[in-house]
């Protein structure tokens, strides 16, 4: 329960009031579902779907809240949720949590969010995950190293779904780097020998992010 009020409450004063937010633990939301969010997606156990129905039962909720009538959430075939026109969001979960955000298009133009739990990764998964210049800095802060690294996955997730839907690229972890601005909880993002990438953020102008690290929880987000 600690760290549901810990992560509402990071999204609460870091997120403007346009783009409001809610969290909660994982539960059996399956019969709030539509037949067309239940038939676009193969869920393949029963822990796979709890995780939908309350990411789906979340962001419904922040859209009526919204002002919109649209109670329909299929998952595209890239992956992605088909928010009702004029609406954008983003649904992370992790363990037992869920945590949603939302906003109006004519506000935000995309959104971000993730949570990460911290644990040990091998050298291999580390290697997938971070740059040279990233491994170099991982001990430099008051942070555990593990907490370092999953801050560093949590924020390259959370850029992730920020720019996919504006730019529709898909990339690996190591083509963006992460730099941290420890004083003010944000961070910025660099692409990596991606020009097309570069030139439609470029376009689309600067984001706003934020991260917190509560014990072993980390959340992160991007908007703009």
């Amino acid at each position: 329960m600690q760290n549901i009020i810990e992560i509402n409450d990071f999204l609460v004063k870091s997120l403007p009031k346009t783009i409001p937010g809610l969290v909660a633990l994982i539960a059996d939301h399956k019969d709030a579902l539509t037949t067309e969010e239940l038939s676009s997606i193969d869920f393949g156990s029963e822990l796979r779907l709890r995780e939908y129905s309350t990411g789906r039962f979340l962001a419904k909720s922040l859209l009526q809240r919204l002002g919109s009538t649209e109670m329909n959430l299929p998952t595209l075939s890239d992956g992605q949720v088909k928010w009702p026109e004029g609406f954008v969001g983003s649904i992370s979960h992790k363990n037992k949590i869920c945590a949603v955000i939302a906003a109006e298009r004519k506000s935000c133009k995309s959104l971000g969010l993730d949570i990460e739990i911290s644990t040990k990764k091998d050298t291999l998964i580390i290697d997938s995950i971070l740059t040279t210049n990233e491994k170099n800095l991982t001990s430099i802060h008051s942070l555990r190293e593990d907490q370092v690294i999953n801050l560093y996955l949590s924020a390259k997730e959370a850029f992730y779904k920020y720019q996919y839907p504006l730019t529709g690229l898909r990339f690996d972890f190591l083509d963006i780097e992460v730099v941290f601005d420890w004083d003010k909880n944000r961070f910025k993002v660099s692409p990596i020998c991606l020009p097309r990438l570069t030139a439609q953020l470029v376009n689309s102008g600067e984001f706003t992010s934020g991260f917190h690290v509560f014990g072993d929880l980390i959340c992160t987000h991007c908007y703009s």
